[in-house]
């Protein structure tokens, strides 16, 4: 089986894309990386309680063998490690956009820029990273 990770699963693209890989959850084994927000935790809490997992944002990792939720934040160089490891496929639907990152520069440098740098590194150091993982970018 498959893992595919997948960055910015809050988002409008990314859920989308996490909805679609959770109908084929038994083809794949699902990594997202999701601030414990609030808002954040109440989206995902109906796919973990399905998983069995525990759903309230207060523990940093939580898995089972078909999914896997890290709590964290992608801009943490070992966050991002957490979430590419082991991965097949790296998927990035995250960013941080107009009118929000006219408003907070710095949120979106870190999100835009910074986070993917960690993304791209932690695909580095997975063994045989840049050859195995695929990596796809939507922006």
């Amino acid at each position: 089986m498959q893992t595919v990770c997948l960055f910015g699963a809050s988002g409008t693209m990314g859920f989308s894309a996490f909805k679609e890989l959770w109908k084929r959850r038994n083809q794949f084994r699902i990594v997202i990386l999701l601030r414990p927000s609030q808002k954040n935790i109440n989206l995902i809490k109906p796919y973990a309680i399905q998983a069995g997992l525990p759903h309230d944002g207060n523990v940093s990792v939580v898995q089972n063998q078909q999914f896997k939720i890290i709590w964290g934040d992608a801009t943490k160089l070992e966050d991002v490690r957490e979430a590419v490891e082991g991965a097949d496929w790296v998927l990035n639907a995250m960013a941080f956009i107009s009118p929000m990152a006219d408003y907070y520069p710095d949120t979106a440098r870190a999100v835009n820029i910074e986070a993917i740098a960690n993304i791209l590194k932690a695909i580095e150091e997975e063994p045989e990273g840049v050859e195995r993982i695929h990596y796809i970018h939507t922006g």
